[in-house]
């Protein structure tokens, strides 16, 4: 079952959490079966979750303030009104004051709330929890953006170790939107994390679609991705139509005024988290 946390108002994994016991999630609210994904740090006062794993709650509102504590990814926290601008690995934002929630304590091992500041870039108030490995605990994935112009996928594991696994959702672009959602095993298969772009990295128009798998041995996986672009007299697009048995039947064609349009059609089958051609 998916449930969207959202709260009122190239692969790599995370050094941080070795051990291999369960960690309690924090418990929250479900909402809806989307999140939007942005480039920019805009928070308002309300509440949020943190997308980045061991940040330091610091005593004031600036990277030379001394910490207090090291929060875990999907801490609850109240925020409050911006305090101060800055800029923070090359990206602009503010420092908030805020408070870490009841339902985040034993989940950061504290015994009572702590109040303290973050900057903008490591809160977000949208999340999605979902089974993604299907071994019957939920995961909690984010999209983080990065001081280089990357939009990560995050996703927090409970279970294992290390915890922590992220995926570049895109790279380098000024101007950009999407969103993300959960496709069901049901429908795929496999459960699958689907990743929409519209436009940003185009030099006409077009937008992209790409479809991620996780396991906590593997990390996040590319399984499938589709596109489709144009920019006169040009006209390229890839679909896939993704069924429970797990295969994709996938259709690309490309236009010019250099001659007929180019098509190609083809089964994958989905195998060890990836769409590849089909064995049998």
């Amino acid at each position: 079952m998916l449930t969207l946390l959202i709260l009122p108002a190239a692969l790599a994994q995370s050094p941080q959490a070795a051990s291999t016991e369960s960690m309690p999630v924090p418990e929250l609210e479900s909402l809806g079966e989307v999140c939007p994904m942005t480039k920019h740090a805009n928070v308002e006062p309300g509440f949020h979750l943190l997308r980045g794993d061991m940040v330091n709650l610091r005593t004031g509102p600036s990277l030379e303030s001394e910490p207090v504590v090291e929060l875990r990814m999907a801490t609850v926290v109240r925020t409050g009104a911006c305090e101060k601008q800055d800029t923070v690995a090359g990206v602009s934002g503010c420092w908030h004051p805020v408070t870490v929630q009841e339902q985040s304590l034993a989940f950061n091992q504290l015994d009572k709330p702590v109040s303290g500041y973050l900057f903008s870039t490591a809160m977000i108030d949208c999340g999605l929890s979902v089974d993604w490995d299907d071994d019957g605990t939920k995961e909690i994935i984010f999209h983080a953006l990065r001081g280089n112009g990357e939009l990560q996928v995050r996703v927090m594991d409970p279970n294992n170790a290390p915890h922590v696994f992220w995926g570049v959702a895109a790279k380098g672009v000024d101007e950009y939107s999407g969103e993300f959602r959960v496709m069901s095993k049901k429908q795929a298969g496999q459960t699958l994390l689907v990743v929409a772009h519209h436009g940003g990295e185009f030099c006409g128009s077009g937008s992209q679609t790409d479809y991620f798998s996780y396991s906590p041995t593997g990390g996040m996986q590319m399984a499938l991705s589709t596109f489709s672009f144009g920019d006169a007299p040009v006209y390229h697009y890839r679909q896939a139509v993704l069924s429970p048995e797990g295969r994709a039947q996938v259709t690309e064609e490309l236009f010019d005024d250099s001659g007929p349009p180019e098509r190609t059609e083809s089964i994958l089958c989905l195998s060890e988290g990836v769409y590849k051609a089909c064995t049998k």
